[in-house]
């Protein structure tokens, strides 16, 4: 990756150890206000509604859904580019299922047992006096 060149810093910002002097801005208009990270904008146009045809009729949808449905409608038809892309998703998607099932905490007979027990103690228990 190409290195951005950079104005010379005036060496009166500097202490003799090379470090920045007290109040010294190397960014002083700093970023725009208003201005939002690339990042951010890229998810609100995936996120934006747009009007997609769907089984004869006019749908409104996120755009980011709108291009995996015709990913996946053309990997059906034969793209090999969209089917690779499918796939994919398909695998991660699954490994994120599966992580999500290994991850659920499964009750035994003896943490029900336990939760009735603590159940009963607490509805026998006298409501406090406010």
């Amino acid at each position: 990756m190409p290195r951005i060149a950079r104005a010379p810093l005036d060496p009166s910002m500097r202490r003799e150890d090379g470090t920045l002097k007290p109040g010294t801005r190397l960014n002083a208009k700093g970023r725009p206000r208003g201005s939002k990270a690339k990042g951010a904008t890229r998810l609100e146009i995936l996120q934006e509604l747009v009007s997609v045809h769907s089984d004869g009729k006019k749908k409104r949808m996120p755009a980011g859904e709108a291009l995996f449905r015709k990913v996946v409608i053309d990997a059906i038809k034969g793209d090999k580019a969209c089917m690779i892309l499918v796939l994919k998703e398909w695998i991660k998607l699954e490994e994120q299922r599966e992580r999500a099932e290994e991850a659920a905490y499964v009750f035994t007979e003896t943490d029900r047992a336990l939760i009735s027990e603590i159940h009963a103690r607490m509805k026998a228990c006298k409501p406090l006096a406010r």
